[in-house]
């Protein structure tokens, strides 16, 4: 029975269990699907991300395109994709 007056202080180094569920949490890759997902959405992210860049390019001489094309850089730019 512990005595109020003198309450045990717990131990400032983790105990074996905490330690190996931090190694394996450390570890954790994620699921093959959620990562082959994330690395699909990032592929498609970087290629829109190109292919808007090569389009200004490509317009830089027409003042009505280029209008057109800004517009749609501010909207994919203010999209909320959380």
């Amino acid at each position: 029975m512990s005595n109020p007056q003198y309450p045990q202080q717990p131990s400032p180094l983790p105990s074996d269990y905490e330690f190996a569920a931090w190694q394996s949490i450390q570890q954790f890759k994620g699921r093959p699907l959620s990562r082959a997902m994330s690395n699909a959405g990032e592929h498609v992210t970087n290629g829109v991300a190109a292919l808007g860049k090569r389009a200004a390019k490509q317009l830089e001489n027409h003042p009505r395109a280029q209008s057109a094309v800004s517009r749609g850089q501010d909207l994919v730019a203010n999209l909320d994709l959380s």
